[in-house]
C-alpha cells in the first residue's frame, strides 16, 4: 500500500479513533480480519520498536504485566490457596503432609504467568534466550537441562563431591588420569536429575517470599525451614536472618510450633498408650554444649548424653488381652527368686534350638527356599528365560504377616538420663511410663493398670543387656511394675541383618589372607566395585555391603548354572535357554544346584569348598533380606539357628546368645498369643 492509499483511508475515517476501528475490526469474522489476528505479533513488534510510540507502549505492558503479576500473586496468598499455616496450632500430620513439589504443582497451575517467567529468568545467561524462543518452560526445556550439564562441568562435579568424599581412591586399575568412564556418566545423570529439581525449588522459594509478603499467614514453607532450622540447632542471630529475608518464621513462631507440637503429641501418647498395646523403642543421642568461656563449675566435658523415645501401637490385630500374661511369665522367670530350687524350670542350651522333627518330606523346606533364589536369578538376569516370570511367583511362606498401613509414631520428651548402665535404663523406663501415663494404681493414683500386661520394648543389644541386669537387681521388689516385670525387650530385625553383613565381613573380606585367594569374595568384589575395594576392605557401610552381597551372591548363583548346563552339555546358559526348557526342568535343576554347590565343607577341591562354604553364607542374607521385606517373619525364625554359628566362628558371641534367647522363649515360654504380638512387633520393625 503506497502513501496515497494510506492518506485516503485516513480521509474516510475522520471522527474515529484507532482503537475504535480496531475493535469494529476484530468483530468482524471476514478474511481479513483473520489475517490481521495472524500478523498480531509483528503489529506489536512494530508499535513496540517505534521512536513515537515505543515509550508508551512499554509503559502500558508493564502496568499490564504487573497488575497481572500482582493478582496471580494476589491469589495464591488468599487462605483458599490452602497455604496459610498456624505456628501456634501446628500438628504433626501437618509437617508429615508438606510436600515442595505438591507447593511447585499447584504454584504452576494457580500463577501460569509468574511461573513461567521465574522459569525463564533463573535459566543461564546462555540458555534464556532458547528458553525464550520455546515460549515455555515445559518438557521442552528438558533438553535445556542437559545442554547446560554438557557445557557445565563444574556442576556436575559439584554434585559428585559426596561421592568422592566416600569413596576410597585405591581402587583396583584406576589410574590418576581415569576421569572418563561409568562414573563420569553417572555423575552426568544424576545431575540431569538434580538440576530440574533444584529449578522448581528455587522457583518455589520465590514465590513463597512474594506470597508472604501479601499475607504473613501465608507463611507455610517458612514454617518448615523454621522448625528444621531449630531441630539442626541452628544459631538464633541465623534464624533471625533467614526470617528477615523471608526465607523462614520469627523464633517466636518457632517456638508456638515447638510448643504446639509437644502439646499435641502428649496427648497423642496418652491416647495411644490407654489402649495398653503401644510399644516403644529408644535410643541415645548427644548434645555438645559449647562453652564461650570455661567456668570453674563446669571444668568437664561439654558433651551430653540423652535419651530420645518413640510409641507405637501393635498392629494386625494384636489387642490388650494377648499381652496380658504378666504373671504367667513371671512363674517361670529366672529372675523369680519365690521360685523353691527345686521347681525352676530347667536351664535351655542351643541344642534346645534345633529344628523340631518334620514329615518326611524330599525335598525340605529349606533346600526348596534356597533353589528358589536359583531360579530368581536365572529368570531376572538371564533373558533367554525372562519368559518365566509368570511362573517363578513369591517362595513358600512359613508365617506371613503382611504389611499393614504405615505405622503411627509418637514422639516421646526427650530425656536427660545417660542409658549406658543398668539405672539408667530403669530411670529411662520409669520416665517413659510417667510420659504415658502407665503404672501402678497403688504407688502412682489414676495412672492406667498395667500391672497384668506386658509390653515390648526395642532397642539394640546393648539396651537388652542393660535391662535384663536392671531386672535382675530389681527381682527382690514386691510389686511387678516395680521389679520390671512388664518389659519384654526385642531387637529388631536391623540390627539382626546388620549383625549378618559384618559376620560375612568379618569371615570372607577382613583376613588380610583372604584378599589373595582369586576366587574369594575381596577379589570378586573389587571386580564389581573397582573404585571402592579399599573401602571395602577397611570400613565399608551397611547399605554398600548390602549390595555387594546380592551382586555377589547372584553372580555366583549364575555360575553355578553355568557350570550346570555345561555338564549337561550346553556351552553357555543362552544355548541352554534356546532349547525352551519346561519349567518343571528348570525347578529339579535348582534343587540339584542347591544340593551340589552349598556348605561342602569336606570337599577334596580346596577351591570349590571355598566357594561353596562363601556362596552359603551370601545366599542365606540374601534369603534372609527377600523374608523382611516381604513379611513372612517365620521364614525370619527358620534363619536365625544358621547364624547363631556363624556369629560363633566370627566371634559375636552376644548376637549369638541372644538369639539362642529368642529361639527358646518363643518355643518354650510365651504362650501364642504373645508370640503373635511379638511377630507383628517384628514385622513393623524389620523392614529393609
Amino acid at each position: 500500500m503506497n502513501e496515497h492509499q494510506i492518506e485516503a483511508v485516513l480521509s474516510l475515517l475522520e471522527g474515529c479513533t484507532l482503537a475504535e476501528l480496531i475493535s469494529h475490526f476484530l468483530s468482524l469474522s471476514s478474511p481479513l480480519a483473520q489475517a490481521f489476528l495472524r500478523d498480531i505479533t509483528l503489529t506489536l513488534e512494530t508499535i513496540l520498536g517505534h521512536p513515537d510510540t515505543q515509550a508508551h507502549a512499554r509503559e502500558f505492558l508493564f502496568n499490564y504485566f504487573l497488575s497481572l503479576m500482582t493478582s496471580e500473586v494476589t491469589n495464591l496468598a488468599t487462605k483458599e490457596s490452602g497455604w496459610h499455616f498456624s505456628a501456634r496450632n501446628a500438628s504433626a500430620s501437618q509437617i508429615q503432609a508438606f510436600s515442595i513439589e505438591n507447593m511447585a504443582s499447584q504454584f504452576e497451575k494457580r500463577s501460569p504467568i509468574l511461573w513461567r517467567l521465574l522459569g525463564t529468568l533463573l535459566l543461564p545467561y546462555s540458555l534464556r534466550s532458547a528458553a525464550t524462543k520455546l515460549g515455555t518452560l515445559g518438557s521442552s526445556t528438558q533438553s535445556l537441562f542437559n545442554q547446560q550439564i554438557m557445557d557445565e562441568e563444574a556442576e556436575s562435579e559439584y554434585w559428585a563431591q559426596e561421592e568422592e568424599r566416600l569413596g576410597c581412591g585405591s581402587g583396583l586399575n584406576k589410574s590418576e588420569n581415569d576421569t572418563e568412564g561409568p562414573r563420569t556418566a553417572k555423575r552426568q545423570r544424576r545431575a540431569a536429575e538434580r538440576t530440574p529439581a533444584l529449578h522448581r525449588i528455587k522457583r518455589v522459594v520465590i514465590v513463597s517470599i512474594l506470597i508472604m509478603s501479601k499475607n504473613q499467614r501465608c507463611n507455610a514453607l517458612p514454617s518448615i525451614i523454621g522448625i528444621f532450622c531449630h531441630s539442626t540447632s541452628m544459631p538464633e542471630l541465623a534464624i533471625e536472618m533467614l526470617a528477615h529475608m523471608g526465607l523462614s518464621i520469627s523464633l517466636t513462631s518457632i517456638h508456638n510450633m515447638v510448643s504446639s507440637l509437644s502439646d499435641k503429641s502428649h496427648l497423642e501418647l496418652r491416647r495411644m498408650t490407654s489402649t495398653l498395646t503401644a510399644s516403644f523403642a529408644y535410643d541415645y543421642f548427644d548434645i555438645d554444649f559449647q562453652s564461650w568461656l570455661p567456668t570453674i563449675e563446669k571444668p568437664g566435658s561439654t558433651l551430653k548424653h540423652a535419651t530420645s523415645a518413640l510409641a507405637f501401637p501393635l498392629s494386625h490385630g494384636v489387642t490388650a488381652d494377648d499381652l496380658r500374661c504378666s504373671a504367667e511369665l513371671w512363674t517361670s522367670d529366672p529372675y523369680n527368686i519365690s521360685i523353691p530350687r527345686e521347681l525352676r524350670p530347667r536351664s535351655y542350651t542351643w541344642m534346645d534350638c534345633l529344628p523340631l522333627p518334620e514329615p518326611a518330606e524330599t525335598p525340605s523346606l529349606s533346600l526348596r527356599l534356597i533353589a528358589w533364589h536359583f531360579r530368581h536369578s536365572l529368570v531376572t538376569f538371564v533373558e533367554h528365560f525372562s519368559r518365566f516370570s509368570n511362573d517363578l511367583h513369591h517362595p513358600e511362606t512359613v508365617l506371613k504377616i503382611p504389611h499393614g498401613q504405615k505405622t503411627p509414631i509418637v514422639p516421646c520428651r526427650s530425656m536427660d538420663i545417660n542409658q549406658s548402665t543398668s539405672d539408667g535404663q530403669a530411670q529411662i523406663i520409669e520416665n517413659i511410663l510417667a510420659q504415658a501415663h502407665l503404672g501402678d494404681p497403688t504407688d502412682t493414683p489414676g495412672v492406667t493398670d498395667i500391672r497384668e500386661y506386658v509390653s515390648l520394648w526395642h532397642g539394640d543389644l546393648r539396651t537388652g543387656e542393660l535391662i535384663d541386669l536392671a531386672r535382675r537387681s530389681r527381682s527382690i521388689e514386691s510389686k511387678p511394675v516395680r521389679r520390671l516385670q512388664f518389659p519384654i525387650f526385642i531387637m529388631g530385625l536391623f540390627h539382626y541383618q546388620m549383625a549378618c553383613v559384618d559376620a560375612i565381613w568379618r569371615m570372607f573380606i577382613e583376613p588380610i589372607g583372604a584378599h589373595q585367594d582369586p576366587e574369594g569374595l575381596y577379589q570378586q568384589i573389587c571386580r564389581v566395585r573397582p573404585h571402592d575395594s579399599g573401602r571395602i576392605a577397611s570400613k565399608p557401610s551397611f547399605h554398600m555391603m548390602h549390595d555387594i552381597i546380592h551382586q555377589c551372591a547372584y553372580a555366583r548363583m549364575l555360575d553355578c548354572w553355568r557350570l550346570h548346563v555345561k555338564k549337561l552339555g550346553f556351552p553357555s546358559l543362552e544355548a541352554y535357554g534356546d532349547t525352551k526348557p519346561s519349567w518343571d526342568s528348570i525347578i529339579q535343576h535348582s534343587l540339584s544346584l542347591a544340593q551340589t554347590y552349598l556348605d561342602k565343607p569336606t570337599a577334596q577341591d580346596e577351591g570349590f569348598r571355598n566357594n561353596s562354604l562363601i556362596l552359603a553364607r551370601l545366599i542365606q542374607y540374601v534369603e534372609l533380606s527377600h523374608t523382611m521385606k516381604h513379611g513372612d517373619i517365620g521364614r525370619v525364625e527358620a534363619t536365625f539357628l544358621h547364624w547363631i554359628f556363624v556369629f560363633k566362628s566370627v566371634g559375636k558371641h552376644k548376637y549369638a546368645t541372644h538369639l539362642i534367647k529368642t529361639i527358646i522363649n518363643m518355643r518354650y515360654r510365651y504362650n501364642d498369643r504373645l508370640k503373635y504380638a511379638i511377630r507383628s512387633f517384628l514385622n513393623q520393625w524389620g523392614r529393609c
